[in-house]
């Protein structure tokens, strides 16, 4: 808890989460992607508000999704969970598509 705590301290002056050793791979926005596909966060574009949100809801760089339904607002799986998000916070979360 204290990490994220750190983490969320962290990016809330940068406006927009570091992102982890990408190495060049492309992202796309979440809101790209297509029901069924899964991605990993890469990073969140954003105010300090979005990335506490976003983080208290699990969604964090490096974290694990697949989308489960992508038609007005999202509903995406986080291991066991099921998130619905809207649209206009969906488009500031980047991603790296799994293959």
């Amino acid at each position: 808890m204290k990490d994220l705590c750190r983490w969320i301290s962290r990016n809330e002056d940068a406006g927009k989460a570091d992102p982890p050793a990408a190495g060049g791979e492309a992202t796309v926005s979440l809101r790209d992607m297509k029901a069924g596909e899964s991605a990993t966060v890469v990073e969140i574009h954003g105010g300090g508000g979005l990335v506490r949100r976003l983080a208290s809801m699990g969604i964090l760089p490096g974290v694990r999704v697949r989308v489960v339904k992508n038609s007005g607002s999202i509903i995406l799986a986080i291991k066991d969970n099921r998130l619905v998000i809207g649209r206009g916070m969906v488009k500031k979360v980047l991603v790296k598509p799994e293959e």
